[in-house]
């Protein structure tokens, strides 16, 4: 089975002939019967994890400093 995903730059209707291509890159296979992923590269899926969790905790640090700010500031 093979699913993709269009962007809507282009207008096609159904029976409409079209050029598909894709980028390697951005291919993932998976094992038809257990669904595991097998191009997913832990190493780097964990270091994105992590990367994502260190930008939400400072983004909330961020959020929690301009709260604070707003308190303290003279109204």
């Amino acid at each position: 089975m093979t699913v993709g995903r269009a962007t809507t730059s282009r207008d096609h209707g159904g029976g409409d002939r079209a050029t598909l291509w894709f980028s390697p890159d951005k291919l993932h296979v998976f094992d038809p019967e257990s669904g595991v992923n097998l191009t997913r590269d832990e190493a780097k899926a964990e270091r994105l994890e992590a990367d994502a969790r260190d930008q939400r905790t400072r983004a909330l640090e961020r959020a929690k400093a301009a709260m604070a700010k707003e308190e303290t500031a003279p109204k």
